[in-house]
């Protein structure tokens, strides 16, 4: 027995590396590197579906805030049965990052000129992707701000239903399926479902709506 614990005494300790495998120091998951959005910009899905918000509150001098939230999905009839649902448990924080408006990767000029000439000048991504088993969607959300003060103030968590200003969908080959202005909301228009009810995002029709 003496023997035994003699030697077990005489092993080296473990690598450092080896201990608590995938853990850093505070025994938490070590995060994934700042990729900002690989995984998103190398999905070869169209984006099929695009929400503008308008955040007016808390912007200093009238100054607001635009946010485009756009999907990459082949499902978009599926997501209008089941709902267009997304929290803050599919925001892949790590792939975050900020840029000025004229260096955005893949922006269309239009949007880029739209945006200078409101004023807005810095950008913040987020990116999301969906839990569900298989995937149906991946997005990208990007705050639009006149400054990096501003910008930095504003949170996903921030967007509500209440601050859709528009709301489009696509099919796979481009062909518009979905349109709602909050501005013109007798223009509403689902060219697949019509008048039902949808959940989630989809800001238009809902129960109970006349």
């Amino acid at each position: 027995m003496d023997s035994q614990q003699n030697d077990k005494a005489n092993l080296p300790p473990p690598l450092y590396d080896n201990l608590h495998a995938g853990l850093g120091n505070s025994g938490l998951p070590i995060p994934p590197p700042a990729t900002a959005g690989k995984f998103y910009f190398d999905n070869p899905t169209k984006e099929t579906i695009q929400l503008w918000f308008r955040l007016d509150e808390d912007a200093p001098d009238g100054e607001s805030r635009l946010v485009r939230l756009a999907f990459k999905s082949d499902k978009v009839p599926q997501l209008m049965r089941e709902g267009l649902h997304w929290s803050l448990d599919n925001v892949r924080w790590e792939d975050g990052f900020l840029c000025k408006i004229d260096a955005m990767k893949n922006a269309p000029s239009h949007l880029v000129k739209y945006l200078l000439d409101e004023d807005l000048t810095v950008a913040r991504s987020y990116f999301l992707h969906d839990l569900h088993v298989p995937s149906r969607w991946v997005a990208h959300l990007q705050v639009f701000a006149s400054s990096i003060k501003l910008l930095s103030k504003t949170r996903p968590e921030h967007l509500t239903m209440e601050s859709i200003e528009t709301a489009h969908a696509w099919s796979v080959d481009d062909q518009r399926i979905y349109q709602y202005n909050k501005a013109c909301p007798e223009e509403a228009c689902n060219a697949i479902y019509n008048d039902m009810p949808l959940e989630g995002w989809w800001p238009w029709p809902k129960k109970n709506e006349n």
